[in-house]
């Protein structure tokens, strides 16, 4: 299931690769000189469970790994001639796309090659601005009831002078929030106005798997009649 206040609080965690919870990872490797290298193994670790999956750069040095759940992961790639290179500690969020571009050093396959993610992680195919809660955030925050759009609050960008159902997100009005399970509305459009975090159906915070607050630039279907 998925949720979205301006958001998305994405449900269903049994579907560990459905829709919304997954991202695209990929990038280019290219050479000392800038061109690039076809054929390069790359292999991609989750650090949590050392989970390997492998894929090969095409005749443009181009390689991508489809459907990644979020998490924190390491790209390793290794080519004929060069050293072993490795990006540590690149952090994936659900339904953000990133972009791991790899340059090889000449030398042997035995040598290595370690940076540290940061900079050189870019999302370049979208926009969206969001922050996510994963894991242990979901059960470990502390909140008043078992009602998971209580969880948005927690999240860059909200506002809570009193309860929950009074939060605003970047200050914009309770009519400009976009609630979602699926994709669809469930929303009580009559009062939303003055209780825009109003939802028919209340997701149980034990059947989520994420939750996501999108406050910019986010796609249509998460936004609807929301403000972001």
């Amino acid at each position: 299931m998925k949720l979205e206040i301006l958001s998305a609080l994405l449900v269903c965690a049994s579907l560990a690769f459905s829709q919304g919870s997954t991202a695209t990872l990929g990038g280019t490797v290219t050479d000392p000189t800038g061109a690039s290298v076809p054929s390069a193994e790359v292999k991609l670790t989750n650090i949590a469970t050392a989970l390997t999956v492998k894929a090969a750069t095409n005749d443009r040095g181009e390689y991508v790994f489809p459907a990644i759940p979020g998490g924190r992961y390491r790209v390793t790639v290794t080519a004929p001639g060069f050293k072993a290179a490795t990006i540590d500690a690149i952090a994936m969020e659900p339904g953000v796309p990133a972009n791991v571009p790899v340059k090889l050093e000449i030398g042997q396959a035995t040598e290595s090659v370690v940076v540290s993610a940061g900079a050189e992680i870019v999302q370049s195919t979208s926009a969206e601005v969001s922050s996510t809660l994963t894991d242990k955030q979901l059960t470990d925050l502390p909140f008043a009831t078992r009602n998971a759009v209580e969880l948005a609050v927690n999240l860059p960008g909200t506002s809570t002078p009193t309860t929950p159902r009074s939060s605003t997100i970047n200050g914009l009005p309770k009519g400009a929030l976009n609630v979602t399970i699926d994709g669809m509305n469930t929303q009580d459009n009559l009062i939303k106005s003055s209780d825009g975090f109003f939802s028919f159906i209340m997701p149980s915070v034990d059947s989520l798997e994420e939750v996501t607050v999108q406050t910019s630039a986010a796609s249509v279907d998460s936004t609807g009649q929301g403000g972001a």
